[in-house]
């Protein structure tokens, strides 16, 4: 799925100085535009004032001080195929970058979200170790969504990249069954959940304004029902 604002007419949006990404991200694909510090297309120009004498004690200073890794200031704007770490409304997730626009058509809609930083080999490792452990949840759920007797089909499972909240996609999801299924895992304890349904065509989002269940969104995101 992809986000309805697509950039076109290179123009740029008053007030908006931030080049955009488009990210594609989720274990099932979700693809939209996300906003990139406009810091990052300026670290060039730094080097041209800095006063030659200094040049040596600059060096050194980097040598002994690493840089932070995978921030956007230090990286510069990615590159088709690179890895970004986005915060969406579900909440902070891995990404890869399919296109990136420095400028942004003035017709152009908001960002759906914004980019945080690179993404580091930590990052990755922690992408990997988490979907290990959603893989492992996965079967839990699909018993507990027998036991509770839910006309719901678990389709995957992922955890959001800082690993506080676990995502569920499922079949027959924008239903009142979606709303009972946050409800009965935030009874047993399970914590942060965002109840993700999907079809044949892919994710499903409600319509503005719906409420968490039967229109399939809410806890403040654009899809699903989330708990606490």
């Amino acid at each position: 799925m992809i986000a309805e604002s697509t950039p076109s007419n290179s123009v740029d949006r008053p007030g908006d100085s931030a080049a955009r990404v488009l990210v594609r991200y989720g274990v099932i694909p979700e693809v939209a535009w996300f906003s990139f510090p406009a810091a990052s297309t300026d670290t060039a120009d730094t080097t041209d004032t800095a006063d030659t004498s200094d040049t040596a004690d600059t060096a050194d200073t980097a040598a002994a001080e690493p840089e932070a890794e995978g921030t956007p200031e230090t990286h510069g704007l990615p590159e088709r195929g690179g890895h970004v770490v986005i915060e969406t409304s579900r909440g902070v997730e891995l990404g890869m970058v399919l296109e990136v626009r420095t400028r942004v058509a003035s017709t152009d809609a908001p960002a759906s979200g914004s980019v945080i930083r690179m993404a580091g080999d930590s990052d990755l490792a922690d992408f990997q170790q988490l979907r290990s452990v959603a893989n492992r949840e996965f079967f839990d759920w699909e018993l507990g969504i027998r036991k509770w007797k839910l006309d719901l089909q678990l389709v995957d499972a992922e955890r959001t990249l800082d690993g506080e909240k676990l995502i569920l996609y499922v079949l027959n999801g924008r239903s009142a069954e979606t709303t009972r299924l946050a409800l009965l895992a935030a009874a047993s304890g399970a914590g942060l959940i965002h109840v993700q349904p999907v079809s044949a065509a892919g994710l499903e989002y409600a319509s503005p304004g719906g409420g968490c269940g039967t229109s399939g969104s809410g806890c403040g995101s654009s899809g699903g029902c989330c708990s606490h």
